[in-house]
């Protein structure tokens, strides 16, 4: 598997109710965020949303994650710090939102959803990191498979998630 450079850095959108953090985002330069996002030319496979972090107690295999997690996430990284595992992400339909000053066009937004069931993890996970990865074929015959970290963001503070808790984590993504 190949990992993608990340290519373009975007700050995020915040809510009034969440810090704003740099988001690491990997784009294939003549790809709009539309069709990366949808996969229409982009022959993306898959995207998935990998969760960092630690459990309790620890499973076989387990990455050591760092003691202080770097805030925010950095714009080169190509992979989280301490990935846990991955699930499938859901998205929503493509729409449109008021651009951010007025005048400005409307922008795009798609919500991507992934839900952690209760038994993801193990006993009690600590969510400390999360970001998209997306799978992509490359182009031509025999092409192989690409992995590109989009959108890594690392948490303010540890997430405790325990084992009869189901969470769902989304992601609003404007271009």
């Amino acid at each position: 598997m190949q990992v993608l450079p990340d290519l373009a850095q975007r700050p995020s959108t915040p809510t009034p109710h969440e810090p704003r953090l740099p988001n690491s985002e990997t784009v294939v330069p003549v790809l709009g965020h539309a069709e990366l996002l949808t996969g229409i030319t982009a022959q993306i496979t898959k995207v998935e949303l990998a969760v960092g972090g630690s459990r309790d107690p620890a499973q076989p295999g387990d990455p050591d994650p760092p003691f202080d997690y770097p805030e925010p996430a950095k714009p080169d990284n190509t992979a989280l710090y301490s990935e846990l595992f991955r699930v499938d992400t859901e998205f929503g339909a493509i729409g449109t939102v008021a651009g951010a000053q007025p005048g400005d066009p409307p922008r795009a937004s798609v919500r991507i959803n992934a839900t952690l069931a209760p038994e993801i993890g193990g006993p009690v996970v600590t969510l400390r990191e999360a970001g998209l990865i997306m799978t992509k074929l490359e182009p031509g015959e025999g092409g192989g498979e690409v992995v590109a970290l989009y959108n890594h963001v690392v948490f303010g503070g540890p997430i405790t998630k325990n084992p009869e808790l189901q969470m769902t984590l989304s992601w609003e993504v404007m271009f």
